[in-house]
C-alpha cells in the first residue's frame, strides 16, 4: 500500500458517515473509522493537517461539531502526536484565535460554523 508524507483533511472529517454526501447511511463512529483508515496511508512520522468545526458538541444532518472529548477519540494520542493545536471563533466575517474553554458553548450547528480547530498532527512511528 502506498503511503504519504502528509495528508490534509480540510473541513472534511466532520461530514463522514452522515449519509448526506453519497456515503453510507448514518454511522455514529464513521469519523473515527475514517481517520483510522486514513492513518494507514500516512508514513510513520508523517504529518496530518486537520481543520474541523469545534464548540458545543452536536450532530446535525450535514456535520458534526466536536468537543475535546470527541477529538481525543477520533485522533487518539496513541496514534498521533499533536505538534500544534489552535482554536478559532468566527465573529462577523473574521476568525479570532480562541481557546477550547471559550468555545465550549459556541453553537456551530449552522454552516459555516462559529468555532474551528486546526491540528498539526504527527503519526506515531509504532501506531497501528
Amino acid at each position: 500500500q502506498r503511503q504519504f508524507d502528509a495528508i490534509i483533511l480540510l473541513s472534511v472529517v466532520e461530514h463522514f458517515g452522515l449519509g448526506v454526501y453519497r456515503d453510507a447511511a448514518r454511522e455514529e463512529d464513521a469519523d473515527r473509522q475514517a481517520v483510522k483508515h486514513i492513518g494507514r496511508w500516512l508514513k510513520p512520522g508523517g504529518q496530518l493537517l486537520v481543520t474541523t468545526t469545534f464548540g458545543k458538541p452536536a450532530i446535525t444532518h450535514k456535520h458534526r461539531i466536536y468537543d475535546k472529548k470527541r477529538l481525543d477519540e477520533v485522533f487518539p494520542y496513541a496514534d498521533f502526536r499533536r505538534k500544534d493545536e489552535r482554536y478559532y471563533e468566527r465573529r462577523s466575517e473574521h476568525w479570532m484565535e480562541s481557546t477550547p474553554e471559550a468555545l465550549r458553548n459556541v453553537d456551530s450547528s449552522v454552516l459555516p460554523g462559529h468555532g474551528l480547530v486546526v491540528f498539526d498532527l504527527e503519526k506515531i512511528k509504532n501506531a497501528r
